[in-house]
This record gives structure tokens, sequence and C-alpha cells, in this order.
């Protein structure tokens, strides 16, 4: 029988190790795939005339010489060029700059931090790569990036209050010339595609005249009007059985009111930008539901009231000593006063709008808000693909998801300014890791943030 005795293995120590090791080979295919190391000219002179002079039988006195000046020979030196960074974008960008700048994997409070950073227009790709080479890390990297000093130099500079402003000045004025030729180049293009999209459309017109009777598409058209109307009041669901069919669908898909508010509190630190030193703000929350917010808002000494076109719910708020009013959210701001708000919010309210209703709500808002007045709006992620696919077809009265940039987009475009988008409750389901732990972008689009919200200013 064998006594021997059996070496005791540390399961952690060989994973850490595993782990270290994956991280190593990850940076290194980053560092292959992406960005193409060149050498120096010079360096690469002196390996042509190495490589000529091999097949000279004088070749290894030549060499024996050049040893005893190597010290002036030039050294190998490596160089990456700032194009090969900014092909890509978001966390692509920050990935490849991490990999060959500091010749790693990005730790996660660096990566949140730059990606947050980027998405939000605080940094530009420039500002990072320039954080990234030049922190004390990539000092000691030393890896060379050819034209990101100057242009990180400027960038730098511009932030600086006034000489910034003169020194975007002077080079506004410098590019002047190229800025009048890039217009003058872009107006003759879309006169020719304006030419083009004419003739388009008169070929087409002389195609459906000759194939298509209008009189009769006309009456089609009103034909299958018709019908989708009768059939659109066939399938009308009267109030008093829709209402408590809702109550109890958020009851069970939503959350408890516990869960709820503690998501919410992540909107009290703009609630207190607002508020800059006053002891309250008048706040309306479209759609207040439950009322979760209204209980969170009442908790810190604000003036709140919710409208909500669902009767029971409203009744649920009133009953808890909450201010709620039954009511359209859109009708009712547009009987407010203009400027009578400091904020209006409006939590999983927008996907079960219409297209142009979403427009009269952001322009009633835009009309009740203050100057300087914030506006809240949060919404499923379609980003993440089982909200985009699954997820938010669970509530039977979502009608389409809408896209951050598109919603954001619509802000803007209705009158609001300093337009924040915020990504909020990460995937953290069994089986569905979460974070930076994805090996690959369909992955990380099924673990990303559930919501986002919108935040914009009059």
């Amino acid at each position: 029988m064998n006594n021997k005795p059996v070496p005791q293995i540390n399961v952690d120590e060989v994973m850490k190790k595993i782990r270290e090791e994956l991280s190593r080979r990850k940076a290194e295919a980053l560092r292959t795939d992406a960005a193409k190391i060149r050498k120096t000219r010079i360096w690469m002179l002196v390996k042509w005339l190495q490589q000529n002079l091999k097949k000279f039988p004088f070749y290894r006195l030549l060499y024996g010489v050049a040893l005893r000046f190597k010290k002036f020979i030039p050294e190998q030196k490596e160089y990456l060029l700032l194009e090969d960074f900014l092909k890509y974008d978001d966390e692509a960008f920050i990935t490849h700059a991490y990999a060959h700048i500091l010749k790693r994997t990005p730790d996660d409070e660096g990566f949140n931090l730059y990606v947050s950073r980027l998405t939000t227009h605080t940094f530009n790709k420039i500002q990072i790569l320039g954080a990234l080479r030049y922190s004390n890390e990539g000092r000691g990297k030393g890896v060379v990036v050819k034209g990101l000093f100057p242009r990180y130099l400027v960038n730098t500079i511009y932030r600086v209050p006034v000489l910034g402003y003169m020194v975007r000045l002077v080079t506004a004025v410098v590019q002047l010339p190229r800025i009048v030729r890039n217009v003058e180049q872009y107006g003759a293009y879309t006169a020719r595609m304006v030419k083009q999209f004419d003739e388009n459309i008169t070929h087409l017109d002389t195609r459906l005249s000759d194939k298509a009777d209008v009189h009769s598409l006309n009456k089609v058209r009103d034909d299958l009007t018709a019908r989708l109307e009768t059939k659109a009041e066939a399938v009308t669901v009267e109030p008093s059985v829709l209402n408590p069919l809702y109550v109890a669908f958020e009851n069970r898909f939503r959350g408890t009111r516990e869960d709820i508010k503690e998501r919410l509190k992540v909107y009290l630190p703009y609630v207190e930008m607002i508020k800059h030193g006053r002891d309250a703000v008048t706040l309306l929350d479209a759609g207040c539901g439950r009322g979760e917010w209204l209980e969170l808002m009442k908790e810190q000494g604000n003036t709140a009231r919710g409208v909500d076109c669902n009767r029971l719910m409203v009744q649920q708020c009133t009953d808890q000593g909450f201010s709620a009013i039954e009511a359209d959210a859109v009708e009712y701001l547009k009987k407010q006063a203009p400027g009578s708000l400091d904020i209006i919010t409006g939590f999983h309210i927008v996907e079960h709008l219409p297209f142009k209703t979403v427009l009269d709500l952001f322009d009633t808002c835009l009309r009740a808000l203050k100057p300087g007045g914030m506006i809240i709006v949060e919404t499923p992620n379609p980003e993440n693909l089982i909200v985009g696919a699954c997820n938010f077809y669970t509530d039977p009265t979502h009608l389409h998801p809408l896209p951050p940039d598109t919603l954001q987009f619509l802000a803007e475009q209705r009158g609001f300014a300093n337009i924040e988008l915020l990504r909020l409750h990460t995937m953290r389901e069994p089986g569905h890791p979460a974070g930076k732990s994805a090996d690959n972008d369909i992955v990380q689009r099924m673990n990303m943030e559930q919501d986002y919200a919108l935040i914009g200013y009059k």
C-alpha cells in the first residue's frame, strides 16, 4: 500500500494564475489584431544595410568594427499611429487603448470611468489616449503614439479658462479657409444629390402613372382604413377591466415598493442640484403609478404631485397621503401655467406612448418647466438584447422600444439642453456573468444595463 502523502493543491491560487494568463493572452491578442506596430525609418535603414552587406567577404570585419561603435548605432524603436486607435468607438476604443498603451486589459473602474466620459462627451478620444499614455503607468510602458502629443496638448489647453478660448479662436481662424472649402464642396455635393433625387422622383412618377390607377389606390386605402378602425373598436378594453388588470400586472412584474424606491434613489443628487439651497422644489411625476417616487420626494421634504390615467393607481397614492390626480399626463401639463414647475419626471411612460404623443410630452414639459428646470425620463434599454428582444414585450401595453440615441435626439430637437444618458440596472441573473467578464460582444449586450434615463434641462 502506497502511503506517500498527496500534495495539497490550492485551488484559489491555481484559478488566480489561470485568470492572469487568460488576461495576458487576451491583451496580447488585442495588440496583435488591432494596431500595426511600426519601426522607425532609421532602424529599417540600418537593417537593410546589414542584410545587403552580408554577401560581401569583408562583412565580418565590418561587423566587428561596428560593435566597437555600438553606442552610435540607432536603437530599435517601435511606434503606433494615432489613426490606429481613432477607428474604434466606445467600449472597443477603451479596450484597444489599454491593450496597446498600457499592454493589459482594462480594470473595471477605469473601463467604466472612461466609457462614461466618452459617451457623455466629457472627454474625447484624444484626451483619453493622452490620459493613459502620460499616466505614470503609461510613461513606464513607453509606447510611442505618433501624432498624439501635439493634439493632446492642444486639447488640454482648450480646457484652460480664457486661454483655452483664445486658442480655440486662433485655431478656428487658421482653419477657416479649409472649413470654407469643405462647405463649398459639401454644397456642390448636396446640389448633385438634390438633382439626382429630383430625377429619381420624376422617373418614379412616370412609372406609377403608367402602372397604377391613383383613384383605385385611394379607394383601396380608404377601405382598409375603415376596416382597421372597425377592428380597433371591436378590441377596445373598458377601463373598468384594464385598470385592475394592470395594477395586478405591476404588482407581479414591477417589483416591491422597497426595490423601486431603492432604484429611484439614484436621481436624488440631481434633485438636490436643482434645489440649490432651497427648502423644496415643485415636482410633477407623470405616470406616477403606485407612488414610490412621490413617497421618496415626500421623505426628502419636496412638494410633489402625481398624475396617472389609472384610477386605481391614483387611489393607492391618495390613500397613502400623496397628492395624485387622475388625468392624461399630456393634457394635464397643457393646463399648467408656463414656467411653474422645477422638475418633471416620467418613469417607464414613454414606451407606452405613440410617437406624436412622445413629442407632445416633451413640448408640454418644456413649456411647464421653469428656466433651468429638469426633466427625467426612464425607459427600458433596447441596447440589452434580452430587453430589446424579450423582456420589453412582457408588458402588453408597451408599443415600441426607444434606443437611447433616438430619445436624446428627440429631446434635443424639442428644445432640451445639456442632455445626459444614465444607463441603469445591469443584468445579473444566474447564468449571465456581469460586466467585463463577458468574452464577446453578444454576451456583453445580453448583460448590459436593462434601463436608461434621459436627463435634460430647459
